[in-house]
């Protein structure tokens, strides 16, 4: 159930969930991590799976091992037994890679569990061998299954994650709130999404339908001390984080002085980070679309609902144009039929949040149209930091004026 955010009791503040463990302090998605988040404090656990040529389900983040460990390739191409089993962490103390019986077992010993299943797995594959292995355990029915979240990225696990494992919690993980509201809405109790996306108009406008529906929120990855404050204040579930001792610590503040602790975050809390602005949104959401494309299969628009809001979070690039913001209805059903995308409209729920356009902006910013605005975005470009700018630009949903922050760049995860 979702939580009233504006004076949280301290049962009520978000739970804490070690992302990949306590991977700031430990190798990530290593035993050893997860075992020191416990040892911190943490409530859950978040990791991710993926599946061996031997059927081996392994906890590691990415496909391929090259990142993390003194190995190489692909894990879905490669064996656990005689090659996956002997590789390490480059990280030290170095780490063997776990597999989900390892964690299974630290599971019936200890706390809760976030299960986070990547796009390029084959979910029937996948979540057969999840079932059979819960079934080695007499009491996983009652002692490990309602423990167990397991994240959906991709919409095609919705139904073989409903088939062979309708016993445990569903939800789903995303960057941005456009997929999860196409695809998961109706499946999924809980959306774990990209904190910076829940900031502005339209994610505001996520959080309350949220709580309006019952359903609950998880915010990753929550490293920052004002962004975990703001995560309590919007009544989330739980906070997945890299730190949870750091966490766990402004927990106990939060509890003993509340209002304190709130007073930290002021009005301009959502200029306060590039990460929160629409321009790196629309370009992050666009790289997540076209990667979820890619590694799990085209994702095939069924409805679209029409709002201010709606789509900030996701490019729609099936359609030939996208029609400007306060388009009629009309107007957009002739754009979907030109593109040939069956379309239904619905009216949005609730009436969408305050805008942040045209609010007064701190002193660290500039108008976009400015001379000084021009120069910065000519020197990005010259710096080959804007070139997703160009397909994303005929995109945006207004023409009202935007800004850009001096210290505006692209990073080197873009």
């Amino acid at each position: 159930m979702a939580v009233e955010h504006t004076d949280p009791t301290p049962q009520k503040f978000p739970k804490c969930y070690g992302h990949r463990g306590a991977s700031a302090a430990w190798p990530e998605n290593t035993m050893a991590s997860f075992e020191a988040a416990i040892r911190d404090g943490a409530e859950g656990l978040e990791s991710d799976l993926h599946i061996t040529t031997d059927n081996v389900v392994v906890l590691h983040h990415d496909p391929s091992i090259e990142r993390c460990t003194d190995g190489t390739g692909m894990i879905a191409s490669q064996p656990w037994h005689g090659v996956l089993e002997h590789v390490r962490t480059k990280a030290e103390p170095k780490q063997p890679m776990p597999t989900l019986d390892q964690m299974f077992e630290l599971l019936m010993r200890e706390e809760n569990r976030h299960v986070d299943v990547k796009p390029e797995n084959d979910p029937e594959r996948m979540f057969r061998i999840i079932r059979d292995k819960l079934a080695k355990y007499p009491t996983a029915p009652t002692e490990l299954s309602p423990r167990i979240v397991l994240g959906l990225w991709h919409p095609r696990c919705i139904e073989p994650a409903k088939r062979y494992l309708p016993n445990i919690h569903f939800s789903h993980i995303g960057f941005g709130t456009a997929i999860a509201r196409e695809f998961f809405w109706k499946d999924c109790q809980t959306f774990s999404i990209f904190f910076g996306s829940l900031v502005g108009a339209e994610g505001e406008l996520f959080r309350k339908d949220v709580k309006a529906a019952g359903k609950e929120l998880m915010v990753w990855t929550v490293n920052n001390h004002n962004e975990m404050v703001e995560a309590a204040k919007w009544g989330c579930r739980a906070v997945i984080t890299d730190v949870p001792s750091s966490y766990l610590a402004l927990r106990r503040t939060m509890q003993t002085d509340w209002q304190a602790v709130a007073a930290q975050n002021t009005g301009w809390f959502p200029w306060s980070s590039w990460k929160y602005y629409n321009l790196p949104l629309y370009t992050f959401s666009w790289m997540t679309w076209n990667r979820l494309e890619k590694r799990g299969g085209p994702l095939q628009v069924r409805e679209l609902a029409i709002g201010p809001y709606m789509t900030t979070g996701i490019v729609h690039r099936h359609l030939e144009s996208y029609p400007a913001h306060g388009a009629t209805a009309a107007a957009t059903k002739a754009a979907a039929a030109a593109a040939a995308i069956p379309l239904s409209l619905r009216p949005h729920p609730l009436t969408p949040a305050p805008s942040f356009y045209k609010r007064p902006l701190p002193a660290s910013c500039v108008p976009f149209g400015s001379a000084k605005g021009k120069a910065l975005f000519r020197t990005a470009l010259a710096e080959g930091n804007m070139e997703a700018y160009f397909p994303l630009a005929g995109q945006f949903l207004t023409q009202q004026e935007s800004y850009l922050s001096i210290g505006l760049g692209c990073p080197d995860s873009c």
